[in-house]
């Protein structure tokens, strides 16, 4: 696989987070099941930190990014 390709790749993946994130931030907040089973490939979550900044963290394939989303300074 080129360069190119795997550039693309990664491109196509970071619009894919940023949509979900999105979504996510245009629900209402929801109070997930801790029953629930939490085995997944993938999550993606949006937290407002207490001082008001929004953050968002990324799991995907065992690794976990997080970044500020919104900074309220």
């Amino acid at each position: 696989m080129s360069a190119d390709v795997k550039l693309r790749k990664i491109e196509d993946m970071v619009r894919e987070i940023e949509n979900r994130c999105k979504e996510i931030m245009s629900k209402e907040e929801q109070v997930e099941d801790p029953n629930q089973p939490q085995e997944q490939d993938e999550c993606v979550g949006v937290e407002r930190l207490k001082n008001g900044d929004l953050s968002c963290a990324v799991h995907v394939a065992g690794n976990n990014f997080e970044m500020l989303i919104e900074n309220n300074d």
